[in-house]
């Protein structure tokens, strides 16, 4: 196949170098990756600065790269209409260092590249394992076993995976799930530099995670007991359950309309 493989941490990433050690001897892969991390960038397109891209090799994978000064998006728009010879049969976006599960899905880079990928007509699957003591070979080789019965699904598709942080003796299966609707606490933790000035870093109660009773069933569930987890995720936001109960919600603004059509 030919595989378009993007990530939002850039060519230096341990995971991305295990996805194509695992995959560049049966597949035909275009890299294309940002030039510094892009964590926590969500869907961002850049629109009032230019884009440039260069071309790289990765000596530990002896493979050749695409680096964009800017965002996981960016990526995958300068891939498309840029540097891929041909519309890629696949887009993989990964692999990520820590989960991209429950609410973090809406942050993520990883998972917004595939977005794109997938928004554009291009099968796509984000992929992400855990953040400490990862082998990320053990988890790109897992996907390679997994990826045929991908590839045996007809049409466009949008999945999020994410493979549990252990060997692959230990894996219990793999489940399908749904996105987890607990929302752990973050907040801006105030630290004090050198120079006695306050300044605030983004912190997650990471630590804390066993704490919290997660939906059974669910990303977050599945991984925490070492499942592979398989979401499917469309590039829609439409609430159809509201949108088919706003009739009576949608007649209160009839008295806003006349003053709406009254102001000059």
């Amino acid at each position: 196949m030919k595989i378009l493989i993007v990530n939002d941490d850039g060519a230096r990433c341990e995971g991305l170098h295990a996805l194509i050690r695992a995959l560049k001897d049966d597949h035909e892969l275009t890299v294309v990756v940002p030039e510094v991390e892009q964590s926590g960038k969500s869907h961002s397109m850049t629109y009032f600065d230019p884009l440039y891209y260069f071309k790289i090799h990765i000596f530990e994978v002896n493979h050749d790269a695409y680096v964009v000064k800017g965002t996981p998006g960016d990526c995958v728009l300068m891939a498309l209409d840029q540097i891929c010879d041909g519309k890629p049969d696949l887009l993989l976006s990964g692999i990520n260092r820590g989960y991209n599960t429950g609410n973090t899905i809406v942050y993520s880079g990883t998972v917004s590249a595939a977005y794109e990928g997938a928004n554009r007509g291009i099968p796509s699957i984000a992929l992400s394992t855990g953040f400490i003591d990862v082998d990320f070979d053990d988890a790109a080789n897992v996907f390679k076993q997994m990826l045929p019965c991908f590839v045996e699904e007809k049409g466009l598709f949008f999945y999020n995976v994410n493979i549990p942080a252990c060997k692959p003796a230990e894996i219990k299966g793999i489940k399908k799930t749904f996105i987890d609707s607990v929302v752990p606490e973050e907040c801006m933790e105030k630290r004090v530099d050198p120079f006695e000035r306050d300044y605030y870093w983004h912190s997650y109660t990471v630590h804390n995670i066993k704490e919290y009773v997660f939906d059974e069933g669910s990303d977050v569930d599945v991984v925490e007991k070492k499942y592979i987890s398989v979401t499917p995720l469309k590039y829609d936001f439409l609430d159809r359950q509201k949108l088919g109960n706003m009739d009576k919600f949608i007649d209160g603004f009839s008295g806003a309309l006349g003053k709406i059509r009254d102001l000059k």
